[in-house]
């Protein structure tokens, strides 16, 4: 961890964390925190997850019951036709070094992230739906013929 003396600020400046008391207070800090970051109210679904998307991908941020992780989810390629390629492509991806993953299941190929919510800190989520974002925004262009798949998010 860089030493925040570097850029300006001592250790008791540092911007402290809230413990959630369950998941629906989780819920509540996640919700507040997508408020403040974009003109849109956030909506959960039925499971109480957060679908949100970005320029680059579609994020589900999972909040979980009893573990001091959020799962970020967000499939990159479906319709698969040829699962071993998308096999091989998923272990290349995961072959990269960084804390974006890749799985290939039921005919997609899904990137995980996770943040740790004890204690919540906002911006530990904007940092990883940015790194998430970012990573499937770099991945090589015709991946989706190489897997006989498609994009859920169009590619400029």
């Amino acid at each position: 961890m860089s030493d925040p003396s570097s850029i300006g600020m001592s250790w008791a400046q540092q911007p402290s964390g809230v413990m959630p008391k369950d998941r629906a207070h989780l819920q509540e800090l996640i919700e507040q925190a997508l408020r403040e970051w974009s003109d849109e109210t956030p909506e959960r679904d039925e499971d109480g997850d957060f679908p949100i998307r970005t320029d680059e991908a579609e994020i589900i941020l999972r909040p979980f019951e009893d573990q001091a992780v959020m799962e970020l989810m967000s499939p990159v390629l479906v319709e698969i036709t040829n699962p071993p390629a998308a096999e091989e492509l998923a272990n290349e991806l995961n072959a990269q070094p960084g804390p974006i993953k890749f799985i290939y299941t039921q005919g997609a190929i899904v990137a995980f992230a996770y943040v740790f919510t004890m204690p919540w800190v906002a911006d530990h989520l904007s940092i990883a739906i940015g790194g998430l974002s970012d990573t499937i925004a770099s991945l090589d262009e015709g991946l989706d013929k190489r897997v006989s798949g498609e994009y859920v998010v169009e590619r400029d």
